[in-house]
């Protein structure tokens, strides 16, 4: 049985993953730096982080045979206060490679992030394309990618880095805010004002994938034989570029089929230059043997489900 332990394991993608590894036959460990009881969990013991990976790392990695490492900030968190949870980021993920290497842990995945590559995303990229990020943000993953990838080069464990398109999908829980992401504010503004307004031009494309398509290319890759010896780098997206336009369409077809109701959609005016194509490449990912299911309908619906129980007031009943 995997012993996977899981940082940042009471976040936004850290709950989802533990449910789902523990859903599967592994024994979860999450490990978070709240104070507090956790009361709706599905599986998974919640290990506290307290003093450093020098002090408590035999202790948390004991028996484990995985670590998946979600425990940097977030892009709100990094913007804040860049310095800082920069210093903090490094911090922690040098430990725990270290700690790993120390603790002979054989595998450990790294969350990374599409927006390595900068904000003018276009064209074709691949793992090959040279990472230029400008928000603080991605050059904290940036350099989380370094650190994973030196100590897997000087007898760590050998290490895959995953660079996670935009996600979507509904929290685990209301108190995990990742409303801002693009999909999930769709979802919350179909339920809380009936309306569905885009900002930005609708013709701008993103690459999105879903949470259960992210969990299940971690899962994928926590014995992955590619990986056994130093690092490998994987993107993990959907086949194609989805406009933000075409996202909030299908939020509002969804919505029509899951609450019944179809809110208004008022899109921005269409800029006047033309859009850039965007292939995010999953040839690597593909050969690696996993496909994403690219279910987008399933998650929005699971979505606009929870946007309904924690902020639609009366509408919980219908469902």
């Amino acid at each position: 049985m995997k012993r996977v332990l899981i940082t940042g394991g009471l976040g936004y993608l850290g709950r989802r993953l533990g449910t789902s590894l523990a859903a599967s036959g592994c024994e979860v460990r999450l490990l978070t730096r709240r104070t507090g009881e956790v009361t709706d969990l599905a599986g998974g013991e919640v290990v506290r982080f307290q003093t450093s990976w020098e002090a408590q790392g035999p202790e948390l990695l004991a028996g484990v045979t995985a670590v998946v490492h979600l425990g940097d900030p977030d892009e709100k968190q990094c913007a804040a206060d860049p310095v800082a949870r920069a210093h903090e980021a490094f911090a922690f993920t040098h430990g725990l490679a270290r700690a790993c290497q120390q603790q002979r842990v054989p595998r450990l995945v790294y969350a990374s992030t599409i927006h390595v590559y900068g904000t003018a995303l276009c064209g074709e990229v691949t793992e090959a394309t040279v990472p230029c990020p400008a928000h603080p943000y991605g050059i904290i993953k940036r350099t989380g990618e370094d650190i994973v990838s030196a100590a897997s080069r000087t007898g760590g464990a050998g290490s895959v880095i995953l660079r996670l398109a935009n996600g979507f999908g509904a929290p685990a829980a209301r108190d995990i805010t990742r409303w801002s992401l693009v999909v999930n504010d769709l979802c919350r503004q179909a339920v809380e004002r009936r309306c569905l307004e885009v900002r930005a031009d609708p013709r701008t494309v993103r690459n999105f994938v879903t949470l259960r398509d992210i969990c299940g290319a971690i899962h994928h890759f926590l014995g992955h034989p590619l990986a056994e010896r130093g690092t490998e780098c994987f993107h993990v997206g959907s086949s194609r570029a989805t406009s933000l336009g075409e996202m909030a369409a299908l939020v509002q077809a969804r919505c029509a089929a899951v609450l019944g109701y179809a809110p208004e959609l008022r899109l921005a005016p269409a800029g006047t230059q033309p859009v850039a194509a965007l292939h995010y490449s999953l040839r690597r990912l593909s050969e690696a043997g996993f496909t994403p299911r690219e279910d987008f309908a399933s998650e929005i619906d699971d979505t606009l489900r929870g946007c309904a129980r924690w902020f639609g007031g009366q509408q919980e009943k219908a469902l």
